[in-house]
């Protein structure tokens, strides 16, 4: 985590957001969960780790659109995909340009109408 660390020194986690030990003794993990929804809303970049039917990232995407369009990044997973196996298998030549291309063509949460399957709790813009 040290070089991710260096390139995004205000990068935060339970730990470093609770300085008083209380999400570690919280047993049933809502206030954890709490905490993580208001971090990520309120974060100046998101980047949802699961595209699917997920109540936290969908909820979170459209409360931060709701809140003036706050950078969200969906990156073509299914694009990157082959790239990163590929790179796993020891083919690194021109893996960077790969994932630069991918990214071109990435979400990064502008203002659009909704396309299926969105839901009304990921985009609310066109109401």
């Amino acid at each position: 985590m040290k070089p991710f660390l260096s390139l995004f020194p205000r990068l935060e986690n339970h730990s470093t957001v609770d300085t008083t030990g209380e999400l570690a003794t919280n047993t049933h993990g809502l206030l954890g969960s709490a905490m993580d929804y208001r971090v990520c809303l309120l974060a100046d970049i998101f980047m949802p780790t699961y595209d699917g039917p997920s109540n936290f990232a969908n909820n979170l995407l459209g409360h931060r659109l709701y809140y003036g369009f706050r950078t969200t990044i969906r990156p073509d997973r299914k694009a990157l995909a082959p790239i990163f196996i590929n790179r796993d298998k020891g083919q690194t030549a021109g893996f960077e340009e790969a994932v630069r291309q991918v990214m071109l063509s990435t979400n990064f949460g502008w203002p659009h109408k909704r396309l299926s399957p969105e839901t009304f709790y990921t985009n609310s813009w066109t109401e």
